[in-house]
């Protein structure tokens, strides 16, 4: 039975556990769990985005009040008042077909050590409480919590497409095969045969000549991007709501990265953008294409900007560029393709939970996702 108030239904054994929906003094107590799971460099990530991911949220419910929760809808496990489990969600709005619904994805999951074995009774305690059953469930779980999601009724809905474009082959291939002598050899014909095979690639572009394309490092997104989501989002079954309330708070207050905006324009009216970014890991320098929507008739445009998009990070000594995509988004793999990303890996994979008159996503619809969903791009 539930609870008033912040407090949600309790497991009955053992009774010393309690679930409920954190709240501000619960806040340490986190961090100091995800410090003790992940270690420093996780629990520092943490609170350097604390505030923007868990309390900025309201922009969500501007335009509809009545459905707005009391405060944030992630959850703690408590045992004897101790904080030993966090369920982090971050609160969005996702259209699939014609209706757009309130969408969570859980981005932070951790169980304290000691507590563990578990996990399948606390999840359910999450699973079942009302409030949350209108919400449409979204997230990429790691493989253990993915197994005990699914096995609690959760389904899986797709798997993202990780493309790269390599830039530099053979300081790819040093990197991931070793820097010994044999290795150093052989990154000279993987380097020619790559950079062949890219050259044939290229002759199939057709990128759009009625296309503006400005750069911006600071942008305000504005009604213009409210439009572009107007006039695109009817071709797709499902995807996040991309307008500027989405995008301003993803890319502009996103305390991690510094992104880079590229849009096109044509007769002063936005026909698509690209957000990437560049980051070090040693010993190479990524481009990551974090987030792009453009019409699906018009994939010239999506031709210009990753031509943009692939120079810039030539010019900053970048090695990779990196893409992540649906497997149903056709024209997007076949255009990333004639750009030169000819190197596809399997990546995270989405599942969708439970929820009360919501439609259920499926591999077989014509869903949209990309890096920018979840929480891949700055955890």
């Amino acid at each position: 039975m539930n609870q008033t108030g912040n407090r949600l239904m309790t497991s009955t054994r053992p009774t010393e556990y309690k679930t409920r929906f954190f709240q501000p003094a619960d806040r340490q107590g986190v961090i100091a769990l995800i410090r003790e799971v992940f270690g420093s460099n996780a629990a520092s990530t943490l609170e350097r985005t604390w505030d923007w991911k868990y309390e900025t949220w309201e922009w969500v419910y501007a335009d509809h009040p009545e459905i707005r929760p009391p405060g944030t809808l992630s959850l703690v496990v408590t045992h004897n008042a101790d904080v030993v489990a966090f369920f982090g969600q971050i609160t969005t709005r996702i259209k699939i077909h014609d209706r757009v619904f309130p969408s969570i994805w859980s981005v932070d999951y951790a169980a304290h050590p000691a507590h563990r074995g578990r996990g399948i009774k606390l999840m359910k305690m999450v699973m079942q409480d009302d409030r949350l059953r209108r919400y449409i469930k979204l997230g990429t779980p790691r493989p253990r919590a993915r197994e005990l999601s699914l096995r609690l009724g959760n389904w899986h809905v797709t798997q993202l497409l990780n493309y790269k474009h390599l830039l530099n082959p053979s300081a790819v291939f040093t990197a991931k095969s070793g820097s010994g002598l044999w290795q150093r050899l052989g990154s000279y014909p993987f380097s020619i045969a790559y950079k062949a095979a890219r050259l044939g690639v290229s002759t199939l572009q057709r990128p759009s000549k009625h296309d503006r394309i400005a750069m911006y490092t600071d942008i305000a997104f504005d009604e213009r991007f409210d439009d572009l989501w107007l006039r695109v989002s009817p071709d797709y079954d499902a995807l996040t709501v991309r307008d500027s309330a989405y995008l301003n708070w993803r890319f502009n207050q996103c305390p991690v990265h510094d992104y880079i905006t590229l849009t096109a324009e044509r007769d002063d009216r936005l026909s698509g953008y690209l957000v990437f970014n560049i980051q070090d890991r040693e010993p190479l320098r990524y481009c990551h294409i974090v987030d792009f929507l453009v019409d699906k008739k018009e994939p010239g445009v999506l031709d210009r900007l990753l031509a943009w998009a692939i120079d810039y990070a030539k010019g900053r000594g970048a090695d990779i560029v990196h893409c992540s995509v649906a497997p149903n988004q056709t024209m997007c793999r076949k255009v990333l393709r004639r750009n030169g990303f000819l190197v596809r890996k399997q990546g995270l994979k989405i599942i969708q939970g439970p929820a009360q008159d919501a439609v259920r996503l499926s591999p077989d619809m014509d869903c949209y996702f990309t890096r920018s969903d979840g929480d891949s791009d700055y955890s």
